[in-house]
């Protein structure tokens, strides 16, 4: 099985042991919370925060914004087809994973 994804676009394998159904996360997401995902942004010139309700209190995801402007505000680093985020750090590159039975 070869499996790529980018962004919070994760690949689950479903299968069959002795009856019952199992489910197996292949692939992680790419999230600001994730080390070297954070590493490339902030190495970028991007900038990792959540989003603060009137009191204060951060609410939601931790999102990318770029360094001196809110936008983009995604939740995830890695993107097809952003040009924004390209600016934050956000790549489009996927995660792979291949496994051989």
């Amino acid at each position: 099985i070869y499996a790529a994804n980018v962004g919070d676009s994760r690949a689950i394998l479903c299968f069959f042991d002795h009856g019952s159904i199992h489910a197996k996360q292949l692939t992680t997401d790419h999230k600001p919370d994730v080390p070297e995902e954070a590493k490339r942004i902030l190495d970028k010139g991007g900038r990792i925060q959540g989003i603060k309700d009137v009191g204060g209190e951060r609410i939601g995801p931790l999102r990318v914004w770029k360094k001196s402007q809110n936008v983009p505000g995604i939740s995830m680093t890695r993107s097809l087809g952003d040009t924004t985020g390209e600016q934050a750090g956000i790549i489009a590159e996927p995660g792979n994973i291949s496994i051989k039975k």
